[in-house]
């Protein structure tokens, strides 16, 4: 095993072909282990033959992918993220480094670190927070754990450490895929009403106007303040934009949940915390310590 410029990703899919190609490109070494690797089909073809291309060791076993690099990268499914950190825990010693870049959430990621206590090797929790299809090496990888990655090299991989706990990394892609997939269901629900009453282009305008120079902070200055003060009003006229779609004959699933929210928040009485001036970082864990046992 040698620590100098190697590397191993477990599982030959998209990220390990890219960032793959991106090291080789740097005179890194690069082993690949995919549980594909002896199988007989068009697939596992296809992937022998991208390694090949690629200048890509295509290694047989996990016992052999841990001989050849202490730098190991799980990339597979997360179906099988669990099963690979306990099979290969049982391989790795204190030299190894296990990023599990896998997306899977933050309590499966503080039970597959259990597995690589014994062996004293450090376990990192991974998340890949863009496309590397799209941005390459630009692509933020966000980790957390007991070490900081200095060993990888920074024109492949644009890595910041997030803290020192497993599951801090998983909490921040969580958090994220909160947002942008709520945004682009919320975005399915106003579109096709809009749509609907042919005002889409107006609408777009509007809404264009609304985000221009809006930062995500200001989103939750707004949240936590005007929401709490008007959560009630807010609940009521989005109730009635509920059953305005379902008349239309249009769901209303993202409009439900907002309703519901807004009624949560209306129950708690909130708004007697606004008149403490708390910082947002404390009501936010003021809410979660004690607002959160009425959930």
């Amino acid at each position: 095993m040698s620590p100098k410029k190697t590397i191993g990703f477990i599982g030959f899919g998209e990220v390990a072909m890219i960032y793959g190609k991106l090291l080789k490109e740097q005179n890194w070494t690069v082993f690949v282990y995919d549980h594909r690797y002896g199988e007989e089909s068009t697939r596992a073809d296809s992937k022998r033959n991208k390694a090949k291309q690629l200048g890509i060791e295509y290694v047989p076993s996990l016992e052999v992918l841990v001989h050849h690099t202490s730098n190991l990268l799980s990339t597979v499914t997360p179906s099988s993220a669990s099963q690979i950190a306990k099979n290969i825990s049982l391989l790795v010693s204190k030299h190894h480094v296990f990023l599990d870049l896998n997306s899977t959430n933050p309590k499966v990621k503080m039970e597959n670190s259990k597995y690589f206590q014994a062996a004293n090797c450090p376990y990192l929790d991974g998340v890949i927070m863009r496309s590397p299809q799209v941005t390459g090496s630009q692509t933020p990888i966000y980790y957390s754990g007991e070490i900081e990655l200095h060993h990888l090299p920074s024109s492949v991989f644009h890595l910041k450490r997030v803290g020192q706990i497993v599951g801090q990394a998983s909490a921040m892609k969580m958090c994220q895929s909160i947002i942008t997939k709520g945004i682009q269901c919320l975005v399915w629900e106003q579109i096709l009403l809009a749509e609907k009453w042919n005002i889409q282009q107006i609408m777009a305008e509007n809404l264009d106007e609304l985000f221009l120079n809006r930062s995500y902070s200001d989103w939750v200055d707004y949240a936590i303040t005007s929401n709490i003060i008007h959560s009630k009003r807010r609940q009521q006229e989005i109730g009635m934009a509920v059953d305005f779609l379902k008349e239309m004959n249009l769901n209303a699933f993202q409009s439900e949940a907002i309703c519901q929210t807004l009624n949560w928040i209306s129950e708690q009485n909130l708004h007697k915390l606004l008149d403490e001036k708390m910082a947002n970082e404390e009501f936010l864990q003021f809410i979660i310590s004690e607002g959160s046992r009425q959930i």
